[in-house]
């Protein structure tokens, strides 16, 4: 991809049913969707050691975006990858909108992600539908901005679309220092905790259909299991995080990212980002002597799992001039 170069996003109101009608342009780093062909061929007793032909079979289509999480098209990944969010208008021209994907109701939203490639000298459009959020990261490290990667499967490319009118999210990304972190650990109050990078990736374990016979296209992608993984470097209490690991009965711990940017329009109400990861198990967390630095921080790695107090796992909070999100009518 080259800077003139353009990613939509707008979703769908089923996973067949696709959406030329992209709802957001995000400004982003990569796209990497693709389609891949199998191929089938067997070996027969031809007479020859010559290779044998080959035919093509079931057509796939998979890849990811990666870029800043800027707060105008940055809830629409998130959407596809928990469902639509519930939302509140805390002031005139602000939403608040909440993402839990274990709340009555919710269930990945397929998408329709439209590309632009205007570096060959007949620029290549593509329109990728049914798109399934597999995994959607964020992440966060210092002299950087708050980035997401979200990867996706798709049922289907159309190939026949032609270049829309194109107005880019131009609200601003969320820097390092615009970021802290909260942590709580058994239950007790959410307390500031330093930390030098952080990511956490949401997973649906999407499962894509064979094709039936008679065609080569899948049909549909089943959502799975939801996993949440996590990383993050605290800069203090190293030794009860390096500890944490090797507890018989471990903690439960409970940590709050924000990134906070600018007001929205005339308010006093800021642009902000927050993932709430409700309970994590720590799984690794070394503490390596090297006599050529010295240990100022520890990498920890984690698994959320439910928290039965909340009856939740994640919770994402977006904070912007949107009013809210729903279905394509």
């Amino acid at each position: 991809m080259s800077n003139r170069d353009a990613v939509g996003v707008a979703f769908q109101g089923d996973i067949a049913t696709k959406n030329a009608t992209m709802a957001a342009w995000p400004q982003v780093t990569s796209e990497s969707l693709a389609p891949t062909r199998d191929t089938l061929s067997i070996d027969e007793t031809t007479g020859t050691r010559a290779p044998e032909d080959i035919d093509l079979g079931a057509k796939s289509y998979a890849g990811s975006i990666d870029g800043a999480a800027r707060p105008a098209s940055f809830p629409y990944f998130v959407t596809g990858a928990m469902g639509y969010p519930g939302s509140t208008a805390p002031a005139a021209g602000v939403g608040l909108h909440t993402w839990d994907p274990l709340a009555a109701g919710k269930s990945p939203v397929p998408l329709s992600i439209m590309t632009i490639n205007n570096d060959p000298d007949t620029p290549v459009v593509d329109l990728f539908y049914g798109c399934m959020v597999d995994s959607l990261e964020m992440s966060v490290e210092p002299n950087d901005y708050l980035m997401f990667k979200a990867a996706m499967i798709a049922i289907g490319l159309d190939d026949t679309q032609s270049a829309p009118s194109i107005t880019r999210d131009a609200t601003s990304k969320f820097r390092f220092s615009q970021v802290t972190a909260q942590i709580s650990v058994n239950g007790v109050a959410l307390a500031d905790i330093d930390l030098a990078r952080f990511a956490c990736t949401y997973g649906n374990s999407m499962d894509p259909d064979e094709p039936s016979l008679g065609s080569t296209e899948i049909d549909d992608i089943k959502e799975g299991n939801i996993s949440v993984g996590c990383s993050f470097t605290p800069k203090d209490g190293l030794s009860e995080h390096y500890r944490r690991v090797l507890k018989d009965s471990p903690d439960a711990v409970r940590i709050v990212v924000k990134a906070t940017g600018a007001m929205i329009g005339e308010t006093e109400y800021p642009y902000y980002v927050e993932w709430d990861i409700k309970k994590l198990r720590y799984t690794d967390a070394p503490m390596d002597i090297n006599a050529s630095s010295v240990t100022k921080s520890i990498d920890v790695t984690a698994s959320g799992v439910y928290d039965a107090v909340s009856g939740q796992v994640v919770v994402v909070k977006i904070q912007n001039a949107t009013a809210g999100y729903s279905a394509p009518s």
